[in-house]
């Protein structure tokens, strides 16, 4: 009987460990493809570079969010204005926006020069 509990034992703990490693595979993939994100890119392009899909999407002031949860990391959003990314970072569940300190995002210049 003792014998069989050890197995039992040991058997969860490497399934345990095996979802870990999984979760942990999968968060390192979805940096890889947020590292390859341009500003500018259209929601075609940036479909073709992340592959999963967002576990929540959001409309705001003409602009669409697109959330996506990580395993063991803060989530994650892609903003889109005009069908154009211009704008991704780490999405604040708390405050229900992006957070502040890692935005990555278009920034423009709107002075017009007249010759």
């Amino acid at each position: 009987m003792r014998d069989m509990k050890s197995r039992l034992f040991s058997a969860l703990v490497a399934a345990l460990m095996a979802l870990v490693f999984v979760g942990c595979a999968s968060t390192t993939e979805f940096e890889k493809q947020r590292m390859a994100l341009n500003i500018g890119m259209s929601r075609a392009e940036v479909d073709a570079v992340i592959t999963s899909n967002p576990t929540q999407k959001t409309a705001r002031n003409g602009s669409e969010y697109l959330i996506y949860k990580e395993f063991n990391r803060a989530p994650s959003y892609l903003k889109f204005t005009n069908g154009k990314l211009t704008e991704w970072g780490t999405w604040s569940f708390n405050t229900d926006k992006p957070a502040s300190d890692d935005v990555h995002r278009i920034e423009s210049d709107s002075t017009i020069k007249i010759e």
